[in-house]
């Protein structure tokens, strides 16, 4: 029985960062024999094993075989599975390097030379079995900087595994989209998006080059990429990438109301105006930072910081009974501050 250290830790060792994680690989091995030896079985997809000890996690080398068209449309086997033959299944070969115990790497796919010139290219033809992988990339590219390119092999299979209809499931998607938004290069991952084409249609409104040194969070980040997107698809793309409710709340009230807030305040309705201040409360964007570095407009900030809403709300409720009337009641005593404020 052989173990080896794989994947993200041995690219890590080699570049020169310290790992987050250890992965194992154990060759030479059964479940029975690792069961006897005190490791304990987990995992239902395919067998991992904690260490007796450590409680790290360990896996039995493994080859997979797709069986369909989803990701989750495999077989795999671990019976008399070689190093290599492990190594050669996984995404890029920079993941598909192992390191021994005494430090010696085994590296049959390239990943070595590959980390050294900085290229990021696909292991094997198993790449495109999931379809994930394509994102993958780009989050590497967000993570690592611009001195990594795509090796032009793996750009053309990216584009061809698109151009046969390969689809995501959101939640896989939000899954690396959210990760990468939040890398230091994080435009890198929305370009190399562009480049590959039809992963996520609506980025192609998104232009390659853009200021973005300002949006250090990861919401603002993505809300800075919808307000690139026509309003009237900024809905469809949040669905693609399966973004939870609260993000996609807040990108869409920006979105919708950005174009409103670059403009005089006094050229709108206090109706206009009553919306966009409960559409702004509602998302909690009153006063944030984002709204006004992104608008640029003064009037605004001072509209709607000035103005003492539900001023009245406290005396309308303990004169009025609770129903419709009571709501336009308050909704007239806001409109009435609006038109105060403009006196």
């Amino acid at each position: 029985m052989n173990i080896y250290k794989v994947g993200g830790c041995v690219r890590d060792y080699m570049l020169g960062v310290e790992p987050k994680d250890i992965d194992y690989v154990i060759v030479g091995s059964s479940a029975d024999e690792l069961v006897a030896q005190g490791y304990q079985k987990v995992g239902a997809d395919f067998p991992v094993f904690l260490h007796p000890d450590t409680g790290e996690e360990y896996a039995l080398a493994r080859k997979e075989v797709s069986t369909g068209d989803s990701y989750v449309d495999f077989t795999f086997s671990t019976n008399n599975v070689t190093l290599s033959e492990d190594l050669e299944r996984r995404d890029l070969t920079i993941n598909s390097i192992a390191m021994d115990d005494n430090g010696h790497i085994y590296d049959p796919m390239g990943g070595m030379s590959d980390c050294s010139n900085r290229i990021l290219r696909h292991t094997s033809m198993a790449f495109v079995e999931d379809p994930v992988r394509v994102l993958r990339i780009g989050r590497f590219l967000a993570r690592l900087g611009p001195s990594w390119t795509v090796d032009e092999s793996t750009v053309a299979l990216c584009i061809d595994m698109f151009k046969t209809g390969m689809t995501l499931h959101p939640e896989r998607v939000w899954k690396e989209f959210s990760r990468a938004l939040e890398e230091p290069y994080w435009e890198l991952f929305i370009e190399w998006l562009i480049r590959v084409g039809n992963v996520i249609p609506e980025l192609d409104w998104v232009p390659y080059t853009r200021d973005v040194s300002n949006f250090n969070a990861l919401e603002y980040r993505l809300v800075h990429v919808c307000t690139e997107i026509p309003l009237n698809v900024v809905e469809t793309f949040l669905s693609r990438i399966g973004a939870p409710s609260d993000y996609r709340n807040l990108a869409l009230t920006i979105s919708k109301y950005r174009c409103v807030l670059m403009e005089n305040p006094s050229e709108r309705t206090p109706e206009e105006i009553y919306e966009v201040y409960t559409s702004l409360h509602k998302c909690n964007l009153l006063g944030d930072y984002f709204i006004w570095d992104t608008c640029h407009d003064d009037h605004w900030f001072y509209l709607l910081e000035g103005i003492q809403w539900d001023k009245h709300r406290k005396s309308l409720v303990n004169s009025m009974a609770p129903g419709k009337e009571l709501g336009q009641a308050i909704l007239n005593a806001n409109l009435e501050l609006i038109k105060d404020f403009f006196k």
